[in-house]
């Protein structure tokens, strides 16, 4: 073989290598390119956790979020939903269901935890389970804003299982024509020392709340237990030591609220319907003042405040309530408690609501340290109006598990809000369900939002379900600041889903919330310097009636007027009919890290970074002349490599 051909095989092995070796880069950071800026534009159905998304009969070892419904088939290998295999973690469903097979067959657990602690269950709706959610040998254990209906077996079942907190839970049978459909709440086997309050349970066939074999030291409190047909509490002989208070059953066995003795606070009300746990028909009051239903006085059973009246102390709702020519209630005095104990106030109709001081659910005019809590209240002009008085701003108020919907009208020019709040700070609204809140109007005070923040630092918006308004979700003016709105979803609102209006709104923190369906921008940003991180914000649409920088422009995110310092973190912005993210023009200061998006409109020094390995915010920033590898870099670097093949090739003809 002479040496030319010798050269020539050479370095046409040099030119195959280097062809393999080329289309192996291109693969790699394809699938770099792929996996870091892409992302997961259609994640799979499940509990979604910081390292993967669980799915039906998964061992859940990490905290973890449901991203839509989700059904169990029947399987013969996993009876369970999910299975809890680690300490410390918090289950979230975001409202989403969580359905089994077949609540008639047995055995099968939505939830089964088994030796382990600390571990919160929130915000789930279970179906189709023979039981719901089974506790065994744990403790420290929170299941709370769930709505559980189950089978022959339990709804929520401590077994040897301690110091736990049931709350805020609506626990029902489905009728499967059984003669015993087991309980609401069962605890058994040395149950010790756990919390079961503002619970509501009717089980039709079944019992309400259980204790057996030695479970000491539980508390029950205003929980709702009606319609049980095998007793609503039941505690045998052998547990002691268990108490409670204003509690709403007619039915006991070796149980005794501390109040009276009667042994409930309340007794069910008279046209509860016990063949479909329907309580909406208890007695009404007519408003005139007179009747037995109203907020009973905490200290004075026999003082009860009836429509309009002023309150003055802690009190809780016996009945529903009707009030429908006046306010809900008045507050008047300061460090005071308003438990609705699972009852509404129902306006009737909300009227003209074009005067001054339309008729609300519940009115506070100055006065700090108020909480309203465990209420639904439904058409009023307003449903909750807190608001500053002669100058003096509201502090420190809670407004928690409260049902606010279709208050206010759209007949003519109205302020009307599902939740207004005017000068009111250091607040709370938490875990609680606000829609179809009606209003009319084009300018920034109109009604129609579902939450309405004028002015007023240092605020939680947190874990709250909101749509289906006539204008926003949650809508703030007039310089808030320093607040937090997390945890929340926000879908189906008129004129944006999170909308900080006001120029001048600042150091607010939009986290962690769920933002889809909205007509306008899913969340819109004004003002400088606030965040916005691990959002999800999608398919926000056109079509808003509101013509104006908000409703005209269906964005995801969209950062406007003089919102400059902005920060973007770990967002997912996807299928919105404008550009998902938009900054505009003239903004400065504005930053992003891992946030991803498929549509970007703004100025190019200030785009958001889609899905690189970047440290967020209080991990600081890149460092000054880091670099990451592009799809442009790496298509100009191939494009090298193919003129260098080339003219390799070429020579080694040309030498042959």
């Amino acid at each position: 073989m002479d040496e030319s051909n010798t050269k020539t095989k050479l370095i046409s092995t040099a030119l195959i290598g280097l062809l393999i070796l080329m289309a192996g880069l291109a693969a790699y950071f394809v699938v770099i390119s792929e996996d870091e800026s892409e992302g997961d534009e259609n994640p799979a159905r499940g509990f979604v956790g910081k390292t993967k998304t669980f799915g039906c009969g998964d061992t859940i070892t990490e905290s973890c979020i449901l991203n839509g419904n989700l059904t169990c088939p029947l399987n013969s290998t996993c009876q369970f939903g999910l299975i809890i295999g680690a300490d410390d973690i918090t289950i979230n469903g975001a409202n989403f269901t969580l359905t089994g097979p077949s609540a008639e067959i047995g055995g099968y657990e939505a939830i089964h935890v088994r030796g382990h602690k600390n571990i919160t269950i929130k915000n789930l709706v279970i179906r189709e389970f023979n039981f719901g959610v089974y506790l065994e040998d744990v403790e420290n254990v929170r299941i709370e804003n769930s709505d559980i209906s189950y089978g022959a077996g339990s709804g929520i079942w401590l077994l040897n299982s301690s110091d736990s907190v049931v709350t805020h839970n609506t626990i029902t049978t489905k009728n499967l024509g059984f003669e015993e459909q087991g309980q609401g709440i069962l605890l058994s086997s040395s149950s010790n020392n756990n919390l079961l309050e503002y619970n509501e349970i009717t089980t039709d066939r079944g019992g309400g709340i259980f204790f057996e074999g030695r479970s000491n030291e539980n508390r029950l409190h205003h929980n709702f237990i009606c319609g049980n047909s095998r007793g609503d509490i039941r505690i045998e002989v052998d547990c002691v030591d268990n108490s409670g208070d204003y509690n709403t059953f007619n039915t006991a066995l070796n149980y005794e609220d501390t109040t009276n003795g009667n042994p409930s606070t309340f007794s069910c009300p008279s046209c509860y319907d016990e063949t479909n746990g329907n309580h909406s028909t208890g007695k009404p009051d007519d408003g005139s003042g007179n009747g037995s239903i109203g907020f009973v006085s905490n200290t004075n059973s026999s003082k009860i405040f009836h429509c309009g009246e002023n309150i003055t102390e802690n009190c809780t709702l016996n009945g529903n309530l009707i009030c429908s020519s006046t306010h809900g209630l008045v507050i008047a005095a300061e460090n005071i408690t308003i438990d609705g104990n699972g009852y509404y106030i129902d306006g009737a109709e909300p009227g003209p609501c074009d005067d001054f001081s339309p008729r609300s659910g519940i009115l506070n005019r100055g006065y700090d340290n108020v909480t309203i809590k465990n209420l639904e209240i439904k058409n009023f002009c307003n449903g909750i109006y807190f608001t500053y008085d002669d100058g003096k701003m509201v502090y420190d108020c809670l407004i928690d598990n409260c049902s606010i919907h279709d208050n206010g009208n759209d007949t003519s020019g109205t302020a009307t809000m599902g939740i207004k709040w005017r000068g009111v700070f250091d607040s709370t609204i938490s875990n609680c369900t606000i829609y179809n809140n009606r209003g009319s109007g084009t300018s920034c005070e109109s009604g129609g939002n579902g939450i309405f923040i004028y002015g007023g630092d240092d605020n939680l918006i947190i874990n709250n379900t909101i749509y289906d308004n006539t204008k926003a979700g949650i809508f703030s003016k007039m310089r808030p600041r320093n607040s937090t709105i997390s945890d929340n979803l926000v879908k189906g609102n008129g004129q944006g889903g999170i909308v900080l209006r006001c120029k001048l709104c600042s150091g607010t923190s939009i986290t962690h919330n769920t933002v889809t369906d909205n007509t306008g921008a899913g969340i819109y940003v004004g003002g400088p310097g606030n965040t916005v991180a691990y959002n999800t914000v999608t398919n926000n649409n056109a079509g808003s009636p509101y013509q104006d920088d908000v409703g005209d422009n269906p964005n995801g995110i969209r950062i406007s007027r003089d919102a400059d310092n902005t920060t973007l973190i770990s967002n997912t912005v996807l299928g919105n009919d404008e550009a998902d993210i938009y900054i505009k023009d003239e903004l400065t200061g504005t930053q992003g890290f891992n946030n991803t998006y498929d549509t970007y409109k703004g100025p190019q020094d200030q785009r958001p970074v889609k899905g690189k390995k970047m440290r967020t915010a209080e991990q600081g920033a890149p460092k000054s002349g880091s670099t990451s590898v592009t799809m442009e870099e790496i298509t100009a670097m191939m494009l090298i490599l193919l003129v260098l093949v080339v003219a390799g090739y070429g020579y080694s003809r040309k030498n042959k």
